[in-house]
């Protein structure tokens, strides 16, 4: 399976001018890249699960509407374009025929888009067994691989919103309502620790020290001490 996903993948994506000299936020090579990262993670969270490849497979697909997005739109925003990027993401499988040519049973059709639907909600649709443990596990990689990208803005971004710190101190994912400033979108990507199902995305996140280049962009706000005494409580209750 994971084979002919990636086949499309390349295919599709390179419709589009992927540049690896384009490293910018707002660029195909960033999300061609980011897929890349997911796929990486899911694979280090599913080591050991015999259904391997329908993992990497939802990895690797789960971000196809964020092309079909910046071509639009030129630049990766749900929230201002209006744009489900991850309905996009199935609609194209759907469009391309993609389970049909490729022989893929319904209900594993229907765990997949389930999957890729809700793998950047603030909360999942209920659900459960492999529909449950799989969109878990998607989340999770998919916020391991942001969080991974090593962030070095130094353009001015602003304060902290005294709104977006009392969200983060809830331990909860941050609503992109809130964010006002960029250090609030900063903050609200370090609140996907929070979000995180699998012990070992923590574990992989304070191992590697991934959280690093965004705290210390913080580091000037009145809210340092605030925020990193409450990451250090999570996880010393979580890991």
């Amino acid at each position: 399976m994971y084979q002919q996903a990636l086949d499309f993948f390349e295919s599709f994506v390179h419709q589009y001018p992927i540049d690896e000299k384009d490293t910018s936020l707002e660029s195909y090579y960033f999300k061609y890249r980011h897929t890349f990262d997911v796929v990486k993670r899911m694979e280090e969270l599913t080591r050991d699960k015999k259904d391997k490849e329908l993992y990497l497979t939802v990895a690797l697909f789960h971000d196809l509407g964020r092309f079909v997005q910046l071509e639009k739109y030129k630049y990766y925003n749900d929230v201002k374009t209006k744009f489900d990027h991850a309905k996009e993401s199935v609609l194209i499988l759907e469009e391309y025929e993609w389970f049909n040519k490729n022989n893929i049973p319904k209900e594993t059709q229907e765990i997949i888009e389930f999957a890729i639907l809700n793998h950047n909600k603030i909360a999942v649709e209920p659900c459960k067994g492999l529909k449950k443990e799989l969109t878990e596990t998607l989340r999770d990689a998919d916020k391991i691989g942001v969080l991974d990208r090593m962030y070095d803005n130094t353009s001015d971004i602003g304060k902290v919103s005294d709104d977006v710190f009392k969200a983060f101190q809830k331990e909860k994912l941050i609503p992109y309502t809130l964010v006002k400033t960029g250090i609030d979108g900063i903050l609200a990507e370090i609140a996907f620790v929070f979000d995180l199902k699998k012990k070992k995305s923590l574990k992989i996140i304070k191992k590697e020290q991934i959280l690093n280049s965004r705290l210390e962009l913080l580091k000037n706000s009145k809210y340092y001490k605030g925020i990193l005494m409450t990451l250090e409580n999570y996880f010393q209750t979580m890991v």
